[in-house]
């Protein structure tokens, strides 16, 4: 499943409308059933976006079995994690493009 959040910027109510269209989508589907890949390059990290990835983070229940996200670069993360307290979730990995995105996802490895 692909999340193409890029180009949001700050615009709170687009990522909002876009999550809970996804969230619908979600709530239909079996655990660990899913390999997502969240694209949110030029998107601003905002309370809506953290929410969300901290809701997938492979918990019990969640259909979301790994997710690759693309469009934070590592300093990027860092920042965010050091500045908005973000704990990037264990079934998730970083990549700079999809396509580097697929032979993790198709994988056993975690």
């Amino acid at each position: 499943m692909g999340i193409n959040l890029d180009g949001f910027e700050s615009d709170c109510s687009g990522v909002r409308a876009e999550i809970e269209a996804v969230e619908a989508i979600l709530c239909t589907q079996e655990r660990g059933s899913l390999l997502v890949v969240l694209d949110i390059a030029l998107t601003d990290m905002m309370p809506e976006l953290i929410q969300f990835i901290a809701a997938h983070s492979g918990g019990p229940g969640d259909p979301i079995r790994k997710l690759a996200i693309v469009g934070v670069s590592g300093p990027k993360r860092m920042w965010y994690r050091l500045t908005q307290k973000i704990s990037w979730p264990k079934n998730a990995r970083f990549f700079d493009e999809h396509e580097k995105a697929k032979p993790w996802l198709i994988s056993e490895n975690f």
